[in-house]
């Protein structure tokens, strides 16, 4: 077994460990500190990102502030079940939460998971078929009501 240090981006050294069978395992070394990255800019960076406003990534990347995107046409309607000044308030409220768990929180609340309706076997194999075994029906509380979701509409759509 041989031991060969690389050099990576981001000023971070990796362990290469090559044995005999010309296989490599790689460990990542130390984290090193990039210069001007302290505690206070990582905590301003995360409540921008976390809130969906324009911010600066650690690769001195310019990400852009979250938008609403155009409702695509589906099968529940949803262009005319979700006004666009509905659509808003849900966007603005969402964002403004700022912190990924409760936003996270908020997202599972709006997923209903029942049994599946219907179960037919494609294979003479059990083990082989691969079924899932719930469905997972998606609702936005609008205005006291539930509005029934397309599964491909996601929080950025609203």
């Amino acid at each position: 077994m041989k031991l060969i240090l690389i050099k990576t981006t981001a000023n971070r050294e990796e362990q290469v460990i090559v044995n005999n069978t010309n296989r490599a395992r790689h460990n990542r070394g130390k984290k090193r500190a990039i210069k001007g990255d302290t505690r206070a800019v990582r905590q301003h960076r995360k409540e921008k990102r976390n809130t969906g406003q324009e911010y600066v990534n650690f690769k001195e990347k310019k990400k852009a502030a979250r938008i609403m995107q155009p409702l695509k046409p589906c099968r529940n309607k949803c262009r005319e079940n979700i006004s666009e000044e509905e659509r808003h308030k849900l966007f603005t409220e969402y964002w403004a939460v700022g912190d990924y768990n409760r936003k996270t929180a908020y997202v599972a609340g709006l997923l209903e998971i029942k049994k599946k309706a219907v179960s037919r076997p494609r294979t003479s194999v059990p083990n082989k078929s691969k079924h899932r075994m719930n469905t997972v029906l998606y609702h936005l509380q609008v205005n006291g009501r539930n509005v029934s979701l397309q599964p491909s509409m996601n929080l950025k759509d609203l």
